[in-house]
């Protein structure tokens, strides 16, 4: 899945890594003399600013814009791919706030608080293109309060000189305060809540899907690709929906149950050098960028091909009936909230 994410954003990689261990020594030098455990401050502070890059970096497009889904099956994102990330990315907000503050309620509020803001930001801001999901704050939090726990834990094990934090009483109602009114008012201006009894689910997909994925693989282009990661995204309230392969260029789609319809789509080549292979039928061997662009071919039976873009290379032979593919950039991979 993060590959899925993440592939062909290496620059995204990069500023956020640097960014990250930029954010680091600005906080620990900041902060060495101002308290005795500096280290597990910055890495607290780190650990907020990195989730909120990674979650909040925008991929161009309006998804959910001024609206959140609002999940009804509070249990739901436990049993997804995406949910057990989501416990995982924010269980060192919580771990690192329990090491600072010695405080187990400070520390995992502040876990809740971060998940508030970043799913309020993607259902108000439609340049972030991200999905606004209550399941997402589900799974967040209680990350966080895993993460805070297990601290607790391991601090009540360890022998420390390091006292816990104290906390003023009247700042941090009025920063409580002052923020819940700030999301609240966002809430009542600018997100339209969309109450659903489940959403679409995503998970490892079953040894006949895989099957069916590798059949269909094999049977649209032979031995060429190699199929990776399959998942299987449906309803919960239904057996229907779609098995997701990833293949070394790309990914494939799979209609499911009927697994009768094929939808390929392949990454272009960024060598220059041709990114197809010889196929049988092909009419002919580009030579001349514009002379063929690319082929493309309908899910109908015996349909003729069409043009669609591709980079200069050799053309490749019509899949099987049923059978679509479609030719995307390096730029054009699916996201996940």
């Amino acid at each position: 899945m993060l590959e899925a994410v993440f592939k062909g954003h290496t620059a995204f990689i990069i500023t956020a890594i640097v960014i990250s261990v930029a954010f680091f020594i600005i906080v620990f030098l900041g902060s060495k003399k101002r308290t005795d455990r500096p280290t597990s401050l910055a890495l607290w502070y780190t650990s907020m600013a990195s989730v909120l890059f990674l979650t909040l970096w925008t991929n161009g497009g309006t998804q959910g814009a001024g609206t959140c889904v609002v999940n009804l099956t509070l249990l739901e994102p436990f049993g997804t791919e995406q949910g057990l990330l989501n416990c995982l990315m924010f269980a060192p907000v919580g771990f690192m706030g329990v090491l600072v503050t010695r405080r187990v309620v400070p520390a995992f509020m502040c876990g809740v608080a971060l998940s508030a803001l970043i799913e309020t930001a993607q259902g108000a801001l439609p340049a972030i293109g991200r999905a606004c999901d209550t399941s997402d704050l589900v799974s967040n939090s209680t990350g966080s309060v895993l993460g805070a726990f297990a601290a607790f834990i391991l601090v009540r094990f360890q022998k420390s000189d390091l006292t816990p934090w104290r906390m003023r009483r009247s700042p941090a109602v009025i920063t409580c305060v002052g923020f819940t009114v700030l999301l609240g008012t966002v809430w009542i201006t600018s997100i339209q809540p969309h109450s659903v009894k489940a959403t679409e689910a995503v998970g490892s997909a079953a040894d006949d899907q895989r099957q069916a994925a590798v059949d269909a693989v094999r049977q649209a282009f032979g031995d060429h690709y190699t199929v990776g990661n399959v998942q299987f995204s449906s309803s919960p309230d239904s057996d229907r929906g779609t098995v997701m392969a990833s293949l070394p260029v790309g990914f494939v789609q799979i209609n499911w149950p009927e697994a009768n319809e094929i939808t390929a789509s392949l990454d272009m080549s960024g060598s220059g050098k041709p990114s197809g292979f010889p196929a049988p039928g092909a009419p002919m061997h580009v030579g001349n960028p514009t002379a063929f662009q690319g082929i493309g071919v309908g899910s109908r039976p015996g349909a003729r091909p069409r043009l669609r873009d591709r980079p200069p290379g050799r053309v490749r032979g019509p899949p099987p009936p049923h059978t679509r593919t479609r030719q995307r950039g390096p730029g054009n991979q699916p996201t996940a909230s």
